[in-house]
């Protein structure tokens, strides 16, 4: 939907993009999911099979010519209510070649979550990296990008500075990787409430942790190169540090000292057929450093994951057949510290196979089946086992307008 005045229709206006998921689920996960402090991999644990309104979202994209455009996202979820996802302007050079993003924004690690309402085409639930970027990892700031093509090459260069990211990394070191498709707000928190170690040794952290936070006023940073040859995959490489003071506190939210680098690969193998590949690896650091080791500290845990992604196209009636589409995620946390205690490692993988079908204009039909396991020895202080193998099916009516 276009909403602009008549005069100006081809210079300027608002585009107006809804989406509604209405989804049934079943899961034999543990109590409840990856949320509201529960302990499982998956989003929905067995306490929440139910068919629900999943989440709601309006986009507004205004636009003003070919040079400036923008995105404001507000988005209901069933676990975390009405909330603000993005809201960020952008604008581009007449020849394309300079951008310039500025406010609130995912930095740009998804390979998936390319759709209206930064869904995945391809899967309900997204691979752990992006489950990660959609809870954890939303950033306030500017974005600059010069684009560059020649001879069928195409490269792209970006750098941003930001704030507003200092709690990324919590819910890594101290619940681990999990595979969701919740996205967390602007003013949101998450539910920290069973991590055995926050009431004697990080007195001031709340029971939640908030991952759109300043608390030491220092600016991170992001950069990022793009390749795409004429013939082969697409190459996207970025790297990321919030630069945060692992030993400042402000209202109950410590800072925490992140970095990571992601790569990807993605290409087709003829018309039909999509591939995509990722990994990410990085560390992250919180609290005092250790006497005897002074390079790590209170809270020190090194994590990864990757996934492999292949996605069809089915031929159909006039064009509209499904889509199916496979993937397999590894991950891995590792805990340096006090793990005599407090044992937050964490190593698992999932498959998901999920397929797709626009059954209107307006509607899509979705089916996905996602089986995992992970081993993380924090799960036995709240009396559940060490090794969990969690099953979730979801069957989704997606209406976007």
């Amino acid at each position: 939907m276009a909403l602009a005045p008549a005069a100006t229709a081809a210079e300027a206006g608002i585009d107006l993009v809804t989406v509604a998921d209405v989804r049934l689920t079943l899961s034999d996960a543990d109590g409840s999911g990856a949320h509201a402090g529960g302990q499982s991999l998956v989003r929905f644990g067995d306490g929440a099979n139910a068919a629900r309104l999943a989440f709601a979202s309006l986009e507004l994209r205004p636009y003003v010519g070919r040079t400036f455009d923008g995105l404001f996202q507000v988005r209901y979820d069933v676990q975390g209510g009405l909330d603000l996802i993005e809201a960020y302007g952008r604008y581009q050079t007449p020849d394309r070649a300079l951008s310039l993003r500025f406010g609130l924004m995912f930095p740009p690690v998804s390979r998936e979550n390319v759709a209206d309402g930064w869904q995945s085409p391809y899967t309900i639930t997204p691979s752990a990296i992006n489950s990660w970027v959609g809870e954890e990892l939303k950033v306030l700031g500017s974005e600059a990008s010069w684009h560059w093509r020649a001879g069928g090459h195409d490269v792209t260069l970006s750098g941003a500075l930001f704030g507003f990211n200092d709690t990324a990394g919590t819910l890594l070191a101290w619940r681990g990787w999990a595979m969701t498709d919740r996205m967390v707000g602007a003013f949101e928190g998450v539910t920290l409430r069973q991590v055995p170690s926050l009431p004697e040794a990080f007195p001031e952290q709340a029971w939640d942790t908030k991952p759109v936070y300043e608390v030491d006023n220092r600016l991170g940073y992001y950069l990022r190169a793009r390749w795409q040859p004429p013939k082969g995959p697409v190459v996207d490489a970025l790297y990321y540090s919030n630069r945060a003071d692992p030993q400042q506190v402000e209202n109950g939210q410590y800072g925490w000292d992140t970095r990571f680098l992601s790569l990807s690969l993605e290409g087709d193998m003829g018309r039909d057929w999509h591939y995509i590949l990722q990994g990410m690896e990085g560390a992250t650091q919180m609290g005092w450093p250790l006497k005897r080791e002074p390079d790590r500290r209170a809270v020190d845990a090194h994590f990864r994951s990757a996934y492999a992604l292949l996605s069809v196209r089915l031929p159909g009636e006039r064009g509209e057949g499904w889509r199916v589409s496979g993937r397999v995620d590894l991950f891995e946390v590792i805990d340096r510290s006090w793990i005599n205690i407090d044992n937050n490692n964490q190593s698992g993988h999932a498959v998901t196979l999920a397929a797709a079908r626009r059954i209107n204009d307006w509607a899509e039909l979705w089916v996905e089946g996602l089986h995992s396991r992970q081993s993380r020895p924090a799960r036995e202080a709240y009396g559940l086992a060490r090794v969990e193998y969690a099953n979730q099916l979801q069957v989704s009516l997606r209406a976007v307008f």
